[in-house]
């Protein structure tokens, strides 16, 4: 008969199983970004919150006597803070849970002398280890992707029927990810025991899957009565919606599924209650041996489906046809109304990189010979049926073919680009992809692929809003999708002028979460790219996402599949594992060591990626912009006033290829013509002022635009040549107020050491303060200007409108580049 006093003991370690459970669950799937979307600075602190709490609990398990346990947790405590370094938001997931998976495992391996608890905390580290494996293998396997997303579709569209709700929600909005580990949980727990409680594994399992199931339609249904839903802002920069989506409720699901566990299983008489779990003794070269066998798999599976193909080389051709312009903005046509060619600069850009352009308005076998890559972007021809077959003849023989469609069918590009898609299983839907409430801030994921080998953010891939994929079968591979984003379905009522586009506000009936927004598919010997976007190929986004673009046209040239099904052998050797594991050999020692071998793995394969790692080339005329050093232009900012979007437009029509780098890059420098130091906060360390003097003494230019309010980032730098900004504000200068007739921001006067006559390019007011100087430095030249926002949108180009006096400063500043 039990006590009082063994009741209490009772519940209180189901308790501390449960919350260690929970909290070392939830933290993995908020590193993995499949539980909750918050901002960065938020995810790290719950992510520590959860790491602190686990470790707390453990502790309490443990023989404060033993010197080793004290010993171990000086060690804890310095992978806290070397983890926690590595906790950055990525597109990349797997790398960020690797780093946690053996924070984790170290943790709850430490107190040994807790027999009450150590099976709990076994059955979590392989739970942990499982859940990690099967992730890895799904992002390897297009195949299971494709099953996933699509019974996550289908479920929430036939129980929401039930309920009059047409919901389409994928598998983050379902809050599958969190099902997963528990009901992984769920049966590791109970398989020392498997043949007395197989039947209390079922019964929760199927406990887990309704509350799952139920609860994500009826969280769905409350996300949006609590969201009276708003106007959206029509602008691609702004939030589409204030307000809930079943996506910002997945963490309720993962607590009510972490109640049914504790109350289903840890609140429960088992077998091992109260009992020490046996230990065995694994050898030494069981434990090495086993260890070897994960650390090579995984490497291998994992710097395998990402290793780059080939060089920065191959014959591209660019099919001129459909809606696509080509023609630069020049000096007769300012202002965005009349500014053509959205993607003018992408030839250019690709010849740099050291590819071969050709551009074409028909197709022919004698073209498509010379041709490694066919691309064709906003294409709505109707073509006739011998240029289809033509077409898909040099697909099958080994040639590629990358389409580039967008939103809503906009000049009926859909239905031609569908067409050309014919023999693919991947189809454009009539949609906008969309973003929820924080642009596309944290929201997209990049599965291993050779073209997102690099941790590339939303700046770095340059996806906008464009149509979202549908994958017809599990030959079509998607490597970019939107986690955090919905399908707004278009509206044939408005306009062709308006494009079809829908209300850009999430809807029940729409697909939520998981949006497909680029898939590929072999074609016998070739294969078939699609994005549903054309953002990053155009002129307002290739200077940021440049290597990104560089990268996706060199798989395209190169890429070979390697055909190997490393998502089947991972879940094989997975299920062997665990058929010896959890209740034949129940070591610590052993899991723990093969563990941090599969996070040995993932974190040498992204070591060996990114050294392996090289830029593309850089030649031409390239005008290096300078984003690394904290600047106050908002470089996200679509035609806003303290953008730079208009800058880039205004390099463009001079003759520069503009390249932007969020860190400062020495080779790219090395081959720049020009560099646009814009507002900088950030100052430059010694080694890069040693950089950019070379620059300019090789024959290059630095124009530097700096003020009051940034002056701290540039002061040691113009001091060197003599060049002082000084405090005294000049305000935004009128034209008639200064020598070139510009308008002006927020100047200051300068001061120059042995100033001369002709190195003062411009003066404001009576007095001449000089504010743009201009001196030699070697065989370059040092443009220092003392109004940090000269070249601004706000005081370049706006809608239906340009500043020419600025503009034309800017070409007598820089020069214009022939293009002959």
């Amino acid at each position: 008969m039990q006590t009082s006093s063994d009741q209490c003991d009772f519940w209180r370690r189901a308790v501390t199983n449960t919350l260690l459970f929970g909290l070392s669950s939830f933290a993995v799937l908020l590193t993995s970004g499949s539980i909750l979307r918050v901002s960065p600075l938020a995810n790290a602190l719950l992510v520590l919150f959860s790491l602190l709490a686990v470790a707390m609990v453990t502790a309490s398990q443990m023989d404060k006597e033993a010197p080793y346990q004290r010993l171990s947790w000086l060690f804890i405590v310095l992978s806290f803070l070397f983890v926690l370094s590595r906790l950055e938001p990525q597109t990349k997931p797997i790398v960020a849970q690797a780093y946690l998976l053996a924070l984790l495992t170290l943790i709850l391996s430490i107190p040994r002398a807790a027999p009450r608890h150590r099976g709990a905390r076994l059955a979590i580290m392989w739970t942990l280890f499982t859940y990690f494996v099967l992730s890895l293998a799904a992002e390897l396997s297009p195949t299971a992707w494709f099953f996933i997303e699509g019974y996550a579709r289908k479920a929430s569209y036939l129980l929401g029927r039930i309920f009059g709700l047409s919901l389409k929600l994928g598998p983050t909005a379902m809050g599958m990810w969190g099902l997963a580990i528990c009901t992984i949980y769920t049966w590791i727990r109970i398989s020392p025991w498997l043949r007395q409680l197989w039947k209390r594994g079922v019964v929760v399992s199927v406990v887990l899957l309704s509350v799952n199931h139920f609860g994500a339609l009826s969280l769905a249904w409350l996300a949006y009565v609590m969201t009276q839903r708003r106007s959206a802002a029509m602008s691609w920069d702004v939030m589409a919606e204030q307000g809930f989506t079943a996506l910002d409720f997945t963490p309720i699901l993962f607590v009510m599924e972490c109640l049914i566990i504790h109350f289903f299983l840890h609140g429960t008489s088992r077998p091992d209650a109260g009992q020490a779990v046996k230990s065995h003794r694994a050898s030494k070269k069981m434990i090495l041996g086993t260890a070897a066998l994960w650390l090579l798999l995984v490497t291998v599976s994992y710097v395998t489906s990402q290793w780059p193909a080939g060089d920065y080389s191959g014959r591209l051709v660019l099919y001129q046809g459909g809606i696509t312009t080509w023609n630069k903005p020049n000096f007769e046509q300012l202002g965005t109304t009349n500014r053509p060619g959205l993607f003018c600069v992408l030839p250019d850009f690709l010849e740099s990189f050291g590819f071969r352009v050709k551009l074409t308005r028909q197709v022919s076998k004698a073209m498509l010979t010379n041709a490694d890559v066919f691309v064709v972007m906003n294409f709505n021809e109707k073509w006739k049926e011998e240029d289809y077959s033509i077409l898909n003849d040099y697909v099958r023989q080994g040639g590629t073919l990358m389409v580039f469609a967008d939103h809503t069918d906009m000049s009926g590009l859909m239905k031609g680009s569908n067409e050309l898609l014919s023999e693919v299983p991947i189809r454009i839907n009539f949609d906008s992809a969309h973003f929820l409430n924080n642009y596309w801030n944290d929201a997209f994921l990049t599965r291993p692929h050779p073209i997102n080998r690099k941790d590339w953010d939303k700046d770095g891939m340059g996806v906008s809003v464009g149509a979202s994929l549908r994958l017809l079968n599990h030959r079509a591979t998607p490597f970019l999708i939107a986690r955090y984003g919905f399908s707004d379905d278009g509206d044939r009522a408005n306009a062709l002028s308006e494009n079809y586009l829908g209300d850009r506000i999430y809807d029940l009936d729409e697909p939520l979460g998981d949006i497909v927004l680029a898939a590929e598919s072999k074609l016998e010997d070739g294969k078939v790219i699609v994005f549903g976007d054309t953002a990053l190929l155009q002129m307002g986004s290739l200077p940021y996402c440049h290597r990104y673009v560089s990268d996706l046209f060199r798989w395209a040239v190169h890429g070979k599949s390697v055909g190997l099904p490393w998502g089947l052998v991972l879940v094989l050797v997975l299920g062997l594992a665990l058929w010896v594991g959890p209740w034949k050999k129940q070591s610590i020692a052993i899991v723990t060591v093969v563990i941090l071998s599969v996070s040995a793995a993932i974190i040498m394969g992204e070591w060996a990626l990114h050294l392996c790692y090289k830029d593309h080339d850089y030649t031409g005329p390239i005008a290096y912009l300078d984003h690394a050093h904290m600047s106050l232009c908002d470089h996200e900012g679509y035609a806003k006033d303290d953008g730079d979007t208009y800058l880039v437009d205004s390099l463009v029509r001079n003759g520069f290829i503009p390249m932007a780098w969020k860190q400062f890059n020495e080779r790219a420098l090395e081959k720049s013509l020009l560099m646009m130091s814009m507002a900088t906060t950030k100052p430059y360390s010694k080694d890069e002022c040693r950089m950019l003097d070379e620059f300019m003494k090789r024959g290059a230019q630095l124009v530097m635009l700096s003020g009051d309010r940034c002056a701290h980032g540039t002061k040691d730098f113009l001091k060197s040549y003599g060049l002082e900004i000084l405090s005294t504000p000049l305000g935004a200068v009128a034209p008639e107020n200064n020598s070139e007739g510009i308008l002006m921001y927020n100047a200051n006067p300068m001061a120059v050491d042995g100033l001369k006559e002709e190195e003062i390019l411009c003066t404001a007011f009576k007095e001449k303060y000089p504010v743009v100087v201009e001196r030699k430095v070697g065989k370059g030249t040092l443009t220092a200007i003392s109004d940090y926002g000269l070249f601004f949108n706000g005081r370049l180009e706006k809608l239906d409108w340009a500043s020419s006096a600025n503009i034309y400063f800017l070409r007598k500043l820089v020069g214009t580049i022939d293009e002959d």
